[in-house]
């Protein structure tokens, strides 16, 4: 088991214990963690399932980089490390 799968676990385990409790600020206050966080994680399960538990990496958009002395940076982007699979017969389907 790699770590972002035991943290994915982790997580899963989390958002199982709030349900069979039935209370949420119950399970945040047990495990010391904000509902902001318990909400975050909640809404990326139910849109992705398990992988969305696991940790998103940050990339950059672009490197910082100067031109004609200025400075330029860029914040960086959340994205999930796998992508989403997307079905190649559905582009040829016809609208």
């Amino acid at each position: 088991m790699t770590k972002d799968d035991r943290i994915a676990s982790f997580k899963h385990s989390i958002l199982q214990y709030a349900r069979k409790h039935k209370n949420i600020i119950y399970t945040c206050r047990t495990f010391n963690l904000s509902r902001t966080v318990y909400y975050k994680w909640l809404k990326r399960f139910s849109k992705l399932g398990y992988l969305g538990l696991q940790d998103l990496v940050i990339l950059p958009d672009s490197s910082t980089f100067c031109t004609q002395g200025l400075w330029i940076n860029s914040t960086p982007s959340r994205v999930p490390k796998i992508a989403p699979v997307i079905d190649p017969l559905e582009s040829l389907s016809p609208e």
